[in-house]
């Protein structure tokens, strides 16, 4: 593709576009995402699912797009939920069973889908009254360490 460019996303992602096809996708997605073509940034606004259709326009890149949320159990206890998807490949093996569309993040540490915390705790409820981190909607090339870089 001609006139590509390094354009940095939300979570450190670096990817080869050419602005045309950036701008388009950015006008086609009527949302927060915003492109400042000055620092060649996008923010990626605070709607995963807005940023999957975004990326399916842009790139055949294996990505991970996910939101990071700030929660509370039934008991009042903080948790971390992260609202993740995995573009154009599936989840590491390593994540697996930790991944429900979500991970669950309690006291720092991956809580598994099938263990009893996990059961124990309203995810419906917790993701209702949750609330976004400031870094929104974050990118980054899909590998079996990514979620390494989520802030516990």
């Amino acid at each position: 593709m001609k006139n590509q460019e390094p354009i940095e996303f939300n979570g450190g992602l670096l990817l080869d576009i050419s602005l045309e096809k950036l701008e388009n996708a950015v006008d086609e997605s009527g949302s927060d995402i915003y492109f400042d073509s000055g620092s060649k940034f996008v923010e990626l606004g605070s709607d995963v699912d807005t940023a999957i259709y975004f990326f399916t326009d842009i790139t055949d890149e294996k990505l991970a797009i996910y939101a990071e949320y700030d929660a509370e159990d039934d008991e009042g206890n903080d948790i971390r939920l992260v609202h993740l998807y995995f573009l154009n490949c599936e989840c590491p093996d390593n994540l697996k069973k930790y991944y429900n569309g979500f991970l669950l993040i309690i006291r720092g540490k991956l809580i598994d889908v099938d263990s009893n915390t996990y059961n124990n705790i309203d995810i419906d409820e917790a993701w209702e009254y949750s609330e976004i981190r400031n870094s929104g909607v974050q990118a980054t090339k899909a590998s079996s360490d990514f979620h390494l870089n989520f802030t516990y």
